[in-house]
């Protein structure tokens, strides 16, 4: 609670992360989940979105549910082992490096980013997470793996108790490591027009 004279007020992170009504006070704490059919976006008559879903709740339940989501859209492939002569089937990425990402954009997004959502879109051969605000203070691209700065302290504090957060950055480098034992390309984060963009590609 904030006291503002003698009334008492919901700080902004708890409204966000407890409030039923979520949309009164953040229309922006949402996520878009798009899937295409195909590796590009196309418009027009060639629009090939198969799937567009928006998830709109508090912080601590549109984690949950943006799971259900994406798990349900996921592919596992299944290959020859040569060593063994035997057929195994594996996900189509590791389960902890897209929710990680899930769990990031969610708690170090810029929430002041009004009309700006978070968005995870799915192509045959990529996922992405877009999260708007860049990265926070000290943290860059160079030093992702190594240096932890949360943007929302108050959040990911919640978040952590909660379990969804890990507090010494341990999150972003098992998301490589996990990728790589998959055999899959290092994960890449961009951060174009106000935005951090994290990409894992498959093996299709």
């Amino acid at each position: 609670l904030k006291t503002v004279g003698k009334r008492d007020y919901l700080t902004n992170a708890a409204v966000l992360l407890f409030a039923t009504n979520i949309q009164q006070f953040y229309p922006n704490c949402r996520i878009r989940f798009i899937r295409y059919d195909g590796n590009q976006a196309l418009v027009g008559t060639r629009m090939n979105i198969i799937k567009d879903i928006s998830i709109e709740d508090s912080i601590l339940k549109i984690i949950e549910q943006a799971k259900t989501v994406i798990s349900s859209q996921l592919r596992e492939f299944t290959a020859l082992n040569k060593e063994t002569g035997k057929f195994k089937t594996v996900p189509e990425y590791p389960e902890f490096a897209w929710q990680e990402g899930i769990v990031n954009a969610v708690t170090h997004r810029e929430y002041g980013m009004a009309g700006s959502y978070i968005q995870v879109i799915m192509y045959d051969d990529r996922l992405e997470i877009i999260s708007p605000g860049k990265l926070p203070n000290i943290v860059t691209l160079e030093n992702i793996k190594e240096t932890r700065y949360s943007r929302n302290p108050r959040i990911s504090r919640v978040l952590t108790e909660f379990g969804w957060v890990r507090e010494l950055n341990e999150g972003v480098k098992r998301i490589y490591k996990d990728m790589e034992e998959f055999f899959l390309e290092p994960p890449i984060y961009l951060e174009p027009e106000q935005s951090v963009r994290l990409i894992l590609k498959n093996n299709i």
